[in-house]
């Protein structure tokens, strides 16, 4: 069963959520990007202080929602085996869309452009398998929630669909400018992609699926290189 919330637009608690959840986040990621500082999110930090603040601070904001009559179903987080396959499918999609965006940059700027997300190797660097795994769920989860099915689901009724896809797309590219220039063109068509497959399947399995693929390749690669 698919659920929505039918009820107004709370800009109070829409600003709050996101204010609390993606704030320093957000601060962070322009500071790094227009310092020219790589991987300025949790720079020289280890991975256990990611999932603490994610922790914390999801904890929190699910405290806010929960009180303004926000609850699980509400998110359309329904592990299902179609919904596992097609997250796999997504994740292949963002692959080739990586590619794709890579030849284009290529094509438009010329050989010499940048078009490497930048990680923090000081970030990855001795991390346990078990902390990686635990924040390629934790964070796929904390991201998708709030970054698309809350985002789109309180904007879509009061602003319409398109607004609410490109909010959340412009959202997933803020949260992401640390890792330098060329996310600005791939997060962000990765953003429109996964907004508008979550407003026609009303699903957000898929999309934690391919998230946590994402992230996983990229940990693991990180850490054991």
């Amino acid at each position: 069963m698919i659920y929505s919330r039918a009820v107004r637009f709370n800009r109070i608690e829409f600003a709050l959520v996101l204010g609390i959840a993606f704030g320093l986040l957000i601060h962070l990621s322009l500071t790094s990007l227009f310092g020219h500082q790589q991987g300025g999110l949790f720079a020289n930090a280890h991975l256990t202080r990611l999932l603490t603040y994610e922790l914390i601070v999801g904890t929190a904001v699910a405290m806010i929602l929960r009180y303004n009559g926000w609850r699980l179903p509400h998110f359309n987080v329904y592990p299902t085996l179609g919904a596992t396959g097609a997250g796999l499918l997504l994740a292949g999609a963002g692959v080739a869309l990586f590619y794709a965006c890579g030849w284009l940059a290529t094509l438009i700027f010329g050989a010499g452009y940048d078009t490497h997300l930048h990680e923090e190797p000081a970030l990855i660097a001795r991390s346990a398998s078990l902390l990686i795994g635990l924040v390629c769920v934790v964070n796929p989860l904390f991201e998708e929630m709030l970054v698309c099915a809350y985002a789109i689901g309180s904007l879509r009724r009061r602003y319409g669909v398109i607004v609410a896809i490109n909010f959340s797309a412009l959202l997933r590219v803020a949260l992401h400018l640390d890792q330098g220039a060329f996310a600005i063109l791939w997060v962000g068509l990765i953003g429109l992609l996964c907004g508008y497959l979550y407003v026609y399947t009303r699903r957000l399995w898929p999309l934690v699926v391919a998230h946590m693929i994402h992230d996983f390749v990229v940990l693991s690669h990180l850490s054991f290189a």
